[in-house]
Formats: C-alpha cells, sequence, structure tokens
C-alpha cells in the first residue's frame, strides 16, 4: 500500500486532464494561502487525446523514479462530462495508485460521482480546489501541534526551573564569574564530604 502523509508537506506534483480549468483555482488557493505555507509544485497535464490509463500510468512512473523529491501527487480534473470519468475505473490504474510510494490525492469529480481511482487513493476529494484546502489544512494542523508541543514545554522548564534548589541557584548566579564558580564548587565539594545534606 502507498506511504502515510508526512506531518508537513512541502512538495508535490500534480496531474491536470482534459482542460486548465483546475489549475487557477488549485495553484491560487496553495500560494495565497493565509498562513503563509510555500508549496513547490510540479505540474504535469498529460493530453486527453491518448487513453486516461496509459497516461497516468506513464505519469507516476515517471514520479515514482524520483520519489525523494516528493511529499504528495494530486490527480485532478479541472471539468468535463460524466462520461470522462470511466477512464478512471481502471483495474490496472488502481493497482498502480494503491501500490504507490507516495500518497495520491484525487480531485477529479462531482459532488454525486465516484470513481474506482476515488476508493484507493490516499485521499479522494471532489474538485482540485478541495485538494488544495485539504493540503493547506493539514499542514495547519501539523503547526497546531508544534504549537502546542513548544508551549507545554515551556510550561514543563519553567515549573522545573521554580523548584531549582538553593545551590543550583547559587551556581547560576556565578555562572558568568569563573573564579567565583570555582570557589563555590570547591566550597561545596567539601561541605558534601562532611555534612551530605549540605544545601
Amino acid at each position: 500500500m502507498h506511504k502515510s502523509l508526512t506531518p508537513g508537506i512541502a512538495t508535490h506534483c500534480h496531474h491536470q486532464f482534459r482542460n486548465r480549468g483546475g489549475i487557477p483555482g488549485f495553484s491560487q488557493h496553495l500560494g495565497e494561502n493565509a498562513y503563509g505555507y510555500a508549496f513547490k509544485t510540479t505540474f504535469s497535464r498529460p493530453q486527453w487525446k491518448a487513453q486516461v490509463e496509459a497516461e497516468v500510468l506513464k505519469q507516476l512512473r515517471a514520479v515514482q523514479r524520483q520519489a525523494t523529491r516528493f511529499d504528495a501527487v494530486a490527480l485532478i480534473r479541472g471539468g468535463g462530462a460524466k462520461l470522462d470519468l470511466a477512464g478512471f475505473d481502471s483495474l490496472a490504474l488502481c493497482q498502480a495508485i494503491a501500490d504507490f510510494p507516495l500518497p495520491i490525492f484525487t480531485g477529479i469529480g462531482h459532488d454525486v460521482d465516484e470513481t474506482l481511482v476515488d476508493l484507493v487513493a490516499h485521499r479522494a476529494l471532489k474538485t482540485p480546489t478541495a485538494v488544495a484546502d485539504f493540503l493547506i489544512q493539514h499542514n495547519l494542523h501539523f503547526e497546531s501541534q508544534l504549537v502546542e508541543l513548544s508551549q507545554y514545554l515551556r510550561y514543563v522548564i519553567r515549573k522545573t526551573c521554580t523548584r531549582l534548589n538553593p545551590a543550583s541557584q547559587m551556581y547560576n548566579r556565578h555562572a558568568n564569574d569563573p573564579r567565583a564558580t570555582a570557589g563555590w564548587l570547591v566550597k561545596r565539594s567539601a561541605c558534601n564530604a562532611l555534612l551530605p545534606n549540605c544545601p
């Protein structure tokens, strides 16, 4: 099966079918997102005159040869007749997508349409814009987790600092004075030798 999605998406490959109608919305949503996320994209526009199965398989093989460059693949369709969706019900195409090393997102249908490719994709969405929105929200969720973690770490550090014993606080006060620190350490070592619980 295809691998899981990385926590933060930076680079993805995009395959556009039928016409270029889906590209402006897809690119605009990614490039003008309100959170300032930067996405590096590689676009591929197979000719619709060729068979869908052959074209998609060809493009997927090209991406797979350099899979380490990408985080995900978006298979989108900018419009067309409902009959055009039949090309995405190919068994060979479904097998290739299911076994692909990168997560593949689809945005090729309409609200009431579903293809076999949608069923085996990492995530099936209805439109190119919906795919772009999902990628942005995925990164937003990852950023939110990082913010929560940083807040928790700051809390733990503050709590730990308040529990520092007087000796540690004394060490911090002398930290910028090597001679004073050395003298304090000698005195503390002598004190510990006589009194194990010396402060």
